[in-house]
């Protein structure tokens, strides 16, 4: 199944992905290559993202906080991301004003990127 960006636009929600890419280049590669297909949506080239990138893996708190607003998101995507299993990585892709719902598309298994959850934020009024 195939969705559509505006499909999963919601106010006062970010999506966030975790994996283990090392360099920013090689997640942006993946962004604009892969990812589509592995999840199912085209990213939009106008929505409000972030990336970060660590050259080893640390703990998912500690990868968040650098984020825009993370102060109103950070434990929910710790929450979040411990129980799908994952306590740490090297690399985070958030996109704000988003609710991704993998139940309503086909999640490739093998994807470089795990979803952790869709959690509330607040803040770019």
């Amino acid at each position: 199944m195939r969705a559509q960006f505006s499909d999963f636009q919601k106010p006062g929600m970010v999506s966030v992905w975790v994996g283990d890419f090392r360099t920013e280049g090689d997640l942006d590669d993946y962004l604009n290559g892969k990812f589509e297909s592995d999840f199912g949506f085209a990213l939009y080239e106008r929505a409000v993202e972030e990336i970060g990138v660590e050259p080893e893996p640390v703990s998912v708190e500690q990868l968040v906080a650098p984020f825009s607003r993370s102060q109103t998101f950070a434990s929910g995507v710790v929450q979040a991301a411990h129980s799908v299993g994952r306590t740490s990585a090297s690399a985070m892709f958030i996109i704000y004003f988003f609710a991704f719902d993998p139940s309503r598309v086909h999640v490739h298994p093998q994807a470089q990127l795990s979803f952790v959850g869709a959690v509330p934020f607040s803040g770019f009024a």
